[in-house]
């Protein structure tokens, strides 16, 4: 099987603003700010111009041209109002250099997308002659009546963003990718977004099935991963993901919670390329990474290759 390499991701995010601006003055903002948040992104664009802004900054960083990109996948909660297939994404990557690039959509996992996008990535270069993928994950909370950032629970505040990185077996990348596993119980989207106990335990027993489900995958276990990146959400949730990881609760990255709060399912690539840049992870150390939603859970397994 050929060797899957990733690149350190690049990102895009908007205004920093506190999280009474997100969520009000009041109780919620004042638990937001005891579980670990200070600051929200909050972009007035859409996501597809978020994510402009991610992939350029890719392509310049990586020293690369849209021209050795094989194929995007796009990850997005927002298809509502901006389906992955929309003409204005499309247009966004042939301005980018990437219109010879075919373009897939993931949409379902919601802050889950991230496992979808990196599952369709890998299995498109380990059974096509593709070699190198573009994947994009970008989402803006819309402006529309039932929409909040803040959750009730206080568990997260949602914010506006992009993120993207290179899945390829041609280009050397600083992470080796192990592989993905992940596990949805489309029940759960009927509760919607649940605060209960019952919800939290089922969320919990998903993220279990994504854990063992890489395990099985890749011949790894919960002893193979040094470092946890998740998506953005309170100390006590990231605590118990480490703890169902068997991972120590110091080694969870949280450098980017306070900042930019929950930016959906761009918060696992922010993340690991905030951890890669703090230059904490040692060549063969193993990345962890969750992407969780809902109803969808998926787990990433990553190891450092040498500098």
């Amino acid at each position: 099987m050929s060797t899957i390499t990733l690149s350190e991701p690049a990102y895009a995010v908007g205004e920093l603003v506190p999280v009474e601006q997100a969520a009000g003055r009041g109780e919620l903002a004042e638990r937001l700010r005891a579980y670990g948040f200070d600051t929200c992104s909050i972009a007035d664009r859409v996501p597809s111009e978020l994510a402009a802004d991610a992939v350029a900054e890719l392509l310049l960083r990586s020293g690369r041209t849209g021209g050795a990109v094989d194929a995007v996948v796009y990850g997005t909660c927002s298809h509502r109002t901006e389906p992955a297939g929309d003409r204005a994404v499309r247009a966004m990557l042939d301005r980018l250099g990437l219109a010879g690039a075919q373009l897939f959509g993931v949409w379902l996992g919601e802050s889950g997308n991230l496992a979808s996008a990196f599952r369709l990535a890998r299995a498109l270069i380990l059974s096509t002659d593709l070699r190198t993928v573009l994947v994009v994950v970008a989402d803006a909370v819309p402006k529309r009546p039932g929409e909040y950032r803040a959750m009730p629970n206080a568990v997260t505040v949602n914010g506006d963003g992009a993120a993207a990185c290179l899945v390829s077996t041609v280009l050397r990348g600083p992470y080796t990718v192990e592989g993905v596993g992940q596990y949805a119980a489309p029940a759960m989207a009927a509760a919607g977004r649940g605060t209960g106990l019952r919800d939290y335990l089922a969320f919990m027993a998903g993220v279990r099935g994504a854990l063992t489900a890489l395990y099985q995958a890749s011949g790894t276990g919960p002893g193979s991963y040094q470092w946890l990146v998740a998506n953005n959400y309170s100390t006590a949730n990231l605590g118990d993901f480490a703890d169902l990881a068997g991972v120590p609760r110091e080694r969870v990255f949280r450098g980017t919670v306070a900042r930019h709060g929950h930016v959906f399912t761009a918060d696992g690539l922010i993340n690991l390329a905030a951890l890669t840049a703090a230059e904490q992870v040692a060549a063969g150390d193993g990345v962890l990474v969750l992407s969780t939603g809902p109803f969808s859970w998926g787990a990433i397994g990553l190891q450092r290759n040498e500098n």
